[in-house]
């Protein structure tokens, strides 16, 4: 339930960034919106995946240049999430590193976090 909740978030903080800063954001219509929903959810797994993968080979190999860069790659996952979704998608357009940036401060505030559990 959580999930659909912050997938509703998502589309709702993508779409009034996309009337409110139409210059730096654009969506062309809602199929391109809901698509750009998903495939963020989407980008925000394969980038997590990939620099934890990246991680633990730069571990094994003893590179601890890597592993710092990869721990701050991971403090811009979001960002990288929402570049990848917007190179993807034809009729999604977020343009400059601050418009990501902000949207994804935006979408890590409003979005419904994990419940810890206490146990």
């Amino acid at each position: 339930m959580k999930q659909i909740f912050n997938f509703i978030i998502t589309g709702v903080i993508l779409y009034l960034a996309s009337v409110y800063f139409s210059d730096v954001v654009q969506i062309a219509d809602m199929k391109s919106l809901i698509l750009a929903t998903i495939l963020l959810f989407i980008a925000e797994i394969i980038v997590v995946i990939v620099l934890f993968v990246m991680m633990a080979v730069s571990l094994f190999s003893g590179n601890w240049g890597g592993l710092i860069i990869i721990a701050i790659a991971i403090c811009f996952a979001e960002i990288l999430a929402l570049t990848l979704v917007s190179a993807w998608l034809p009729g999604v357009t977020i343009t400059g590193f601050w418009t990501k940036f902000l949207l994804a401060f935006a979408l890590s505030i409003f979005r419904i976090p994990d419940k810890e559990d206490d146990n």
